[in-house]
């Protein structure tokens, strides 16, 4: 169900931005066997599996980023996008373009920051 999927990912989002209390609810929208694709350059570009080393991946992201913020959720023919303004420590804030696939309610893979290019500005 299209709302469902639009929900998860707009919890997610919230979960990270509440990272210290709300880890396990973040945790607990990943499907066993996540796969997630690191795109950006400035949080170690490359691929994690399966929920403990996305999580470990997770941990990575939130002591570097200083904001994440949700600025769109869209169904795109090829599946889920979202846009959100990210910075990470010492550098600009950006848009960040992410492509994400369910299977049943579960987040099954994300291509993270695959929009992410040098002196890219913040999302409109």
């Amino acid at each position: 169900m299209p709302g469902q999927e639009q929900q998860i990912l707009e919890n997610a989002y919230r979960h990270f931005a509440n990272w210290t209390n709300e880890r396990p609810l973040f945790e607990a929208l990943l499907d066993p066997d996540v796969h997630w694709v690191e795109a950006d350059p400035e949080l170690d570009a490359r691929d994690y599996r399966g929920k403990a080393e996305v999580m470990a991946h997770l941990d990575h992201i939130q002591a570097h980023v200083v904001s994440a913020s949700l600025v769109s959720v869209s169904r795109e023919p090829q599946g889920w996008q979202t846009r959100d303004n990210m910075q990470v420590h010492d550098h600009d804030l950006h848009c960040c373009v992410t492509d994400i696939d369910f299977r049943g309610d579960l987040i099954k893979k994300v291509v993270h920051c695959r929009g992410h290019v040098p002196g890219h500005r913040p999302c409109g």
